[in-house]
């Protein structure tokens, strides 16, 4: 997939760490000036899109959210911040066996408050319409907690294996 932006939407550091590949929690991007514009490829060979809505299984759906937040915290770590891309609903994606989960890279530029990991995450979640009834208390508790605390990444990732406990001894991960 072919996207085209403006010169200086996407910084010239943030090609440079996605063109390598060095941040594996995007998928994989090759650049190309053209035109006056920068023209973005996206190699989704090898990945599906994750449909949050579908899934049935808690467990599973805590694991997507867990994996969210490591990538993001990747991410971050390789100086590419939370209010740099955009989360949506077209925007997780897994490798074929489902182990490795990726983020599609769209630029974003946030005017004013710029949100860290955990606003970024609240805000997403919101999005999320999980028909299992299950999943959808287990998304509606993670947006609570966002919402009543701003908890660091490794107070996510824990709130997170919390939950997947619970869902584990309640005998919801089948």
């Amino acid at each position: 997939m072919e996207s085209r932006y403006e010169i200086g939407e996407v910084e010239d550091f943030e090609v440079k760490i996605l063109a390598s590949g060095s941040c594996s929690c995007f998928l994989p991007l090759s650049f190309v000036e053209r035109q006056g514009k920068l023209e973005i490829t996206e190699h989704r060979a090898g990945f599906r899109q994750i449909q949050v809505d579908v899934l049935q299984n808690p467990y599973e759906l805590l694991e997507v959210i867990e994996k969210l937040v490591l990538c993001m915290k990747e991410a971050h770590n390789r100086l590419i911040r939370p209010e740099r891309y955009k989360l949506g609903k077209t925007s997780l994606y897994a490798d074929e066996a489902g182990h490795q989960q990726r983020i599609r890279f769209m630029p974003e530029h946030v005017k004013g408050d710029v949100p860290g990991i955990s606003e970024k995450l609240r805000l997403f979640l919101q999005l999320w319409q999980p028909e299992n009834h299950r999943c959808q208390e287990y998304v509606t508790r993670v947006i609570e907690k966002l919402t009543e605390l701003t908890l660091s990444t490794e107070g996510i990732l824990s709130y997170i294996s919390e939950l997947k406990r619970e869902v584990y001894l309640c005998g919801w991960d089948r």
